[in-house]
């Protein structure tokens, strides 16, 4: 019987209850409890008391547990509180009780988790120290039930069996595991990944709607790591899961002072203390002896190592880790402290020591004063350059920092002679040679002052007076405007080709120096403050007619003599002198005008327009300037009428067409087999249909799944294609392949869903698709050289998720940077390429995603399926040989190269005497070359692209050599030994590039001639073809995943993509479909016939509407 009481006086009794639990009964103690005294329960919220039966002696409550919960029972709410009271007579107060127990802490507790419902009580202490009971019975929704620590899971049960997705707000989806009974669980490394430290999160479902807390502990800790813990709390409802994660470092004596910094902790484990600058990626290591006790380190190391990281601004964050560095954690202090300034002799700036917001260590950076080093300039060239200084230094060392990363930089030791000193910088140019991007360098200087301290400091110009010891033939003046520009260097010895990398020694508005790099003609157009620009553009059956603007704003004498259309081949230098005319426009203008057509000694396949310019001021050859910009009209033309612009030498095709940037440029290739009449009256007619059929379009999710050229039908789209069709419900997806392809007969399986390559149905799909989901580019689903047709323009607006055909980061490919913008989101294998994409590639994290590679799910080593071993020999395409005749690849030292190794007699031997064969598989780019080598098919396969299965070969080969390509990784995965055989290394570098260190990060021999080939295969052959020891231990830094669930992941990615691409209209600006044409266009008559022409009806406007009935049903 419930009891109401309208006055209540709470009148504590100033003694602590004990409460103690056996069996079957519930024991509360107090020497001041009396027989005449009763116990209750008060609901909370109401003011309605009942009393729990119990048997009373003093000192003693004696309760039955079975009779407390049988009227705890009674409740049916999700979660009840009651607290609890004593009252010795009927006109007496309640009066609370008060436990001698930690806040927050149980003293009893009934658990039951059936699938049916979560039901617990307990009696614990409340944060005013009385005591309390709260019952729960979750029976709907998402509930955290439990957390196994020592399997390391969240435990969760979902009553309603509706939800199919579980984050952390403002979080991606949380991979999980459900059993029948709606168990859930997800383990601590993927609940926790995203999680950052001291922030707090919320567990929330599909809907957002809050996962409630039937933890039994109001505060849950539970360490995760040496270093971690977490903290799982609630609201008074429990009906949310608040999650923080914390570190488990307590520090004490937190001690700053001008000379070091000391921090007392005490951990069962060393670690590692680290600066690291907020906003940038590098921590920098401060202690060198590993402690459990404490830090201590001189002010002056600290300063240094800001320094180092030649910053004179901004905040560094204090860091620590385990010895192994698998985590970094912010150095978070157990107590705030004051603000603390502190300074150090011969620095430009003071440190100021404080505490976050959340409680770590952090030091800003203020500079107090400017503290350059003044330098004049002796003399510079390829080798060493040469200063003479005001101040007296111990030792100097020249520190030339890339400006937008100053972590890319390079050191080069000073030699002191009597005129100042000298630093032979020969090494660095050569490394800065092989990064081919151009950027501005500045110049610093790391001195060691008298007292022995080491101070970096700006390097910046010193006019030298006229007493200056310093001869006057060697000084290097700098008189005017014009020469703060010094000579340029080139980076690449005994080469002509003029887009290679140079540097240019100069001076800043600020006086300081700098090196600019680049290729020289955007060197010499910044020096000479060149300005470019296309006029007019016109054409007739046969012909192009360009006119060009071109200014100085230097004063400078120049002459422009000619104009001149330039190969992109890196090593080889491809030009097209076009018959000029010079128009004068004023005295400090000019215009040139050409007319020229495609010529026989052209090679492919891109080529811009220069300009060739003599300064008459000085005595030196002619040089290139690239012509930038573009008038509107010209533009307009040119980017209407695609098809138009074609013309014709024998098999070859030229045309123009706009960059990226905006700029003119041309191409000139073999024409491609569909490039002809017929298909270009398809594109334009689909265009109209794509607009008739878009409304019904508009709810419908279609994906389009394609692999190199449309030809390939074995690679991650593949593979991701068939997934999706076996194992979802998913039918809006369709795989574009060439009919002709000889892996068409993989999709057969799949006829349905198939667009056939240059089909009427393709190209109307295309232009109705969301999303182009492939292992290339998106215009391999079209044709990779048009970009500006009606379905170019489509294309380039649709967004494209990226699988990939291969690990990246052995070679470069900058037509894979978001700037290039082919690509949106790209799925990646493991934890370090995602970084290398990030970082190199400029895409933000979350527009990448670890997935694994989608045709990793079917490989498995397949060697014994074959009865000898096989050798996979794979090389990659060079840029550099693009278009070359059978003649000229002859005379490349590739081929000569494999030549040698393919005909060894040595390696014929070696592959003989223990039952081996070579299977030699050439890149697609090297169809045309294919014949030309001479193989001795003893021991030897030879096999163009798509002759065989690439990845059936790989599973079946116990050994691969290759030298650049992303298959080597895949070798690598099945835990197989490779071979780098990269001959030509140092000039693939500079034409082509790297992300890789290939001195520590390559994970296999790297070797240089065949001799070292064949040497390295008989080693692996002793070694029953297993990985070495130091390259099996770098398996689990390049792959996050080795299980059979890559699809599977790519799958959940693609989905939520989607969702998110709904959203915002499915393209990148405008509802489907996109690039509809408001102008007539005329087809090139020139252009190749084809005879068996098609008439395009609307029997494919019905056939496409009797899908959209069956996608409906579906």
């Amino acid at each position: 019987m419930w009891k109401v009481e309208r006055k209540i006086i709470m009148e504590i009794i100033y003694q602590k209850t004990d409460i103690n639990v056996e069996k079957d009964k519930i024991l509360f103690l107090n020497p001041q409890f009396t027989s005449e005294m009763k116990l209750f329960l008060r609901k909370r919220g109401t003011k309605n008391y009942r009393e729990i039966p119990a048997i009373i002696s003093k000192g003693t409550f004696n309760v039955s547990v079975d009779r407390l919960q049988e009227i705890l029972n009674e409740n049916t709410e999700e979660l009840l509180r009651y607290d609890l009271y004593v009252k010795q007579r009927e006109n007496n107060d309640f009066e609370a009780l008060i436990s001698g127990e930690v806040p927050e802490s149980n003293q009893y507790e009934s658990l039951n988790s059936t699938s049916v419902a979560h039901k617990f009580i307990k009696i614990y202490t409340t944060l005013g120290n009385s005591f309390s009971i709260a019952t729960a019975n979750f029976n709907k929704g998402i509930v955290l039930t439990d957390i196994d620590e020592q399997q390391q899971l969240f435990i969760l049960r979902d009553f309603s069996n509706t939800i199919n997705e579980i984050k952390w707000n403002s979080g991606n989806p949380l991979v999980y595991s459900r059993n029948d009974d709606g168990l859930i669980t997800i383990t601590f490394s993927e609940a926790l990944n995203d999680i950052p430290l001291f922030k707090e999160k919320n567990l929330v479902s599909s809907v957002n709607k809050m996962i409630k807390c039937g933890l039994i502990q109001a505060d849950y800790r539970c360490q995760v790591s040496s270093y971690e813990e977490i903290i799982i709390k609630s609201n008074a409802a429990q009906s949310i899961v608040r999650l923080k994660l914390t570190s488990l470092l307590k520090t004490q004596n937190v001690a700053i002072n001008q000379d070091r910094i000391n921090i007392d902790y005490d951990l069962a484990n060393p670690i590692k203390i680290f600066l690291k600058k907020r906003g940038n990626q590098e921590y920098f290591l401060l202690n060198s002896n590993f402690e459990t006790k404490g830090f201590s380190e001189s002010q002056e190391k600290i300063f240094e190592t800001i320094e180092e990281d030649l910053a004179f601004s901004g905040i560094y964050d204090f860091f620590f880790s385990n010895v192994e560095e698998e985590e970094y954690y912010p150095l978070n202090l157990s107590e705030a402290i004051l603000s603390r300034n502190i300074f150090s002799h011969g620095h430009g700036i003071s440190l100021e020591y404080y505490s976050t917001k959340n409680g770590n260590l952090a030091a800003k950076i203020d500079k107090i004063n400017q503290i350059d080093c003044q330098g004049s300039l002796i003399s510079f060239e390829h080798d060493k350059i040469s200063f003479t200084f005001e101040e007296h230094f111990c030792a100097v060392q020249l520190i030339i920092a890339k400006r937008k990363n100053k972590s890319e930089k390079f050191i080069v030791q000073g030699k002191k002679d009597s005129q100042g000193f000298t630093f032979n910088w020969s090494e660095a140019l050569q490394e800065l040679g092989k990064i081919q991007v151009g950027a501005i360098y500045d110049l610093y200087l790391r001195v060691v002052l008298d007292n022995g301290h080491s101070v970096i400091r700006r390097l910046v110009n010193k006019e030298l007076e006229e007493q200056n010891q310093v001869d006057d033939e060697k000084l290097v003046e700098i008189e005017n405007e014009k020469q703060r520009y010094l000579d340029i260097i080139s980076l690449i010895d005994d080469s002509d080709n003029i887009h290679n990398q140079s540097i240019q020694l100069y001076l800043t508005l600020n006086n300081g120096w700098s090196l600019n790099k680049g290729r020289d003609y955007n060197l010499r157009k910044t020096n000479y403050k060149i300005k470019t620009k296309v006029l007019s553009f016109s054409e007739d059956e046969e012909s192009y007619t360009v006119s060009v603007l071109l200014s100085n704003q230097t004063n400078s004498q120049l002459d422009y003599t000619q104009l001149v259309l330039v190969n992109r081949n890196r090593l080889i230098h491809y030009e097209t002198i076009l018959k000029t005319e010079k128009i004068g426009a004023d005295s400090n203008q000019m215009i040139l005008t050409a007319t020229f057509s495609p010529s026989a000694d052209m090679v492919p396949f891109y080529y811009d327009l220069f300009v060739l310019v003599n300064d008459l001021e000085n005595e030196e050859e002619p040089f290139y300037i690239q012509i930038k910009s573009l008038d509107k009209k010209a533009e307009k033309i040119i980017s209407q009428n695609v098809f138009l612009h074609n013309k014709f030498i024998e098999e070859y095709m030229m045309y123009p067409y706009i960059t990226n940037l905006g700029d003119l440029a041309f191409e000139f290739r073999l024409s491609e087999r569909f490039e002809n009449e017929n298909n270009y009256a398809k594109e334009l007619q689909a265009e109209k249909v794509a607009k008739i059929l878009a409304p019904k379009f508009v709810n419908k999710k279609i994906w389009i799944v394609f692999e190199k050229n449309s030809q390939g039908g074995h690679d991650n789209g593949f593979h991701f294609f068939k997934y999706v069709m076996e194992n979802t419900n998913k039918r809006d997806i369709y795989y574009v392949i060439d009919p002709d392809s000889p892996e068409y007969k993989n999709l057969l399986p799949y006829k349905e869903n198939v667009l056939e390559f240059m089909s009427e149905k393709y190209f109307i799909y295309l232009f109705l698709a969301d999303l182009l989901i492939a292992s290339d580019t998106k215009f391999h689903v079209y044709n990779t050289h048009v970009k500006s047709s009606p379905l170019g323009k489509a294309i380039s607006q649709k967004k494209l998720i990226y699988l990939q055909h291969g690990v990246n980061g052995i070679k470069r490919v900058p037509a894979f940077h978001k700037i290039s913008n082919l690509l949106d989101f790209v799925c990646v294998p493991d934890e370090y390429e995602k970084q290398m994409v990030v970082n190199q590639w400029g895409y933000d994290e979350t527009e990448v995603a670890v997935t694994g590679l989608a045709r990793w799910d079917s490989y498995e080593d397949k060697t014994s399926t074959i009865s000898y071993k096989q050798i996979f020999v794979m090389p990659t395409w060079r840029k550099w040989m693009d278009g070359m005749t059978k003649e000229q690849f002859l005379n490349t030292p590739f081929y000569k190269e494999y030549s040698a190794f393919l005909s060894s007699e040595q390696l014929k031997k070696v592959i003989l005497e223990n039952n081996a064969r070579i299977s030699f598989f050439l890149h697609p780019y090297f169809k045309n070359y294919i014949d030309l080598f001479n193989i001795d098919e003893s021991f030897i396969d030879k096999y163009g692209y798509l002759d065989v299965d690439m990845g059936e070969e790989i599973q079946k080969s116990s050994l691969m050599i290759s030298d650049y390509s992303s298959v080597l990784w895949d070798m690598f995965y099945l835990d197989k030994p490779v071979i780098f055989y990269q001959f030509d290394q140092e000039g693939y570098l500079v034409s082509e590039g790297t992300y890789m260190d290939y001195e520590t990060e390559l994970f296999g021999d790297v070797v240089f001639d065949s001799k070292d080939v064949i040497e390295s295969i008989s080693k692996a052959i002793s070694n029953n073809y297993k990985i070495e020891k130091k390259y099996e231990s770098m398996r689990e830094q390049y792959f996050t995943y080795l299980d059979q669930n890559n699809s599977e992941r790519i799958y959940q990615v693609v989905k939520e993509i989607d969702k998110l691409n709904r959203k915002t209209g499915g393209k990148k600006e405008n509802n489907k479909p996109v690039g509809i044409a408001t102008e007539k266009i005329v087809i090139n008559k020139k252009s190749k016939k084809d005879n068996n022409r098609q008439k395009f009806t609307l029997r494919v406007i019905r056939k496409i509407k009797r899908e959209l009935k069956k996608m409906r049903k579906r």
